[in-house]
């Protein structure tokens, strides 16, 4: 094993937490992480995605570590509280990120591994940093996601994920009358595709389960035209055939315009891919989506995924 190089960890963090990097606006953290990397022994480099690429060893074998820059908007005071810090990307993942670049330092350079650690942009939107990943890199042998799994836990199963939008217009009526708002069918939507998911879910665990979410609703109108739409997020468990969810999508509808985004399927890896888990861990199946269908494509063996975040961490506030 070779020595760490000499870097403070907290202080690495904390700065890393100052500099903003909400989605979309990760390119000045990338730049000061390049220099932190290159200076701590890796080669790093910000390829045309934007996202971070950083290299350590060399040898027969590859174990990538991804990780992401950005964040979800919203700032949240950068302090320290004992052991506790806090700071938007704490936890989801700035954290990870640092605790993985830690753990790659401990590795020797010269052995039969090498290592690549990535901070990818827009994991927390479009996954833009993910999907070049899967297109531009060559599969490495062990793929590590570093999320938040929980310190005693390595994820070895994601939800898959696909998001819709349902738009409507209608000529605008008097608002005693009895004909159906274009929100009133926006509600609609929603509902059928809530009770669909319900009959899906009889009897299955919560990871078998299909969720149905609205991430954003608008309604409204000029006094002419009545118009709404909303944005429906639904996460897939791996027995939930794509097809025919769509198709069920597309009967839902029921004359509203639809447009269904990227879709990622859901990953579930042997429980054995997570190599020489430590005393106290165990294997677990998150029932969020993340960014592993991108990935996953880049993959031979299996997938990963390991956090630091502890439970009584969770609320938003102290800084996923």
């Amino acid at each position: 094993m070779c020595a760490v190089a000499s870097i403070d960890a907290v202080g690495t963090l904390t700065e890393m937490l100052r500099i903003e990097s909400v989605s979309g606006a990760e390119h000045a953290l990338a730049l000061w992480l390049v220099d932190v990397l290159d200076g701590a022994g890796f080669e790093a480099r910000v390829d045309a995605a934007g996202n971070v690429i950083a290299t350590w060893g060399g040898g027969p074998a590859c174990t990538a570590l991804v990780g992401h820059l950005d964040t979800a908007p919203g700032r949240i005071e950068v302090r320290r509280d004992g052991h506790v810090l806090y700071g938007r990307g704490s936890v989801d993942a700035k954290g990870p990120l640092l605790a993985a670049m830690l753990a790659v330092m401990r590795q020797p350079r010269r052995g039969v591994r090498g290592f690549m650690l990535v901070a990818a942009v827009e994991e927390e939107t479009t996954s833009r940093g993910a999907h070049h990943l899967a297109t531009t890199l060559p599969a490495p042998d062990e793929l590590i996601i570093l999320e938040p799994s929980g310190w005693d836990a390595i994820t070895v199963g994601y939800k898959g994920s696909v998001r819709v939008r349902w738009s409507h217009e209608q000529e605008s009526g008097h608002g005693a009358g009895r004909a159906a708002s274009a929100a009133d069918h926006a509600f609609e939507f929603v509902r059928r595709l809530q009770d669909w998911a319900h009959g899906f879910n009889r009897d299955r665990s919560v990871f078998e389960c299909l969720d149905v979410r609205v991430i954003n609703c608008e309604a409204g109108g000029d006094g002419l035209a009545d118009r709404a739409s909303v944005d429906v997020g639904m996460r897939l468990p791996p027995r939930c055939d794509a097809v025919a969810l769509l198709d069920t999508v597309r009967s839902a509808a029921a004359g509203g315009e639809l447009r269904i985004g990227d879709i990622d399927l859901p990953v579930r890896t042997s429980r054995t891919s997570a190599r020489d888990t430590s005393p106290g861990q165990h294997a677990a199946l998150q029932a969020e989506d993340g960014d592993v269908g991108p990935q996953r494509a880049g993959s031979r063996l299996g997938m990963s995924r390991a956090g630091l975040r502890s439970r009584r961490f969770e609320p938003r506030s102290h800084g996923p």
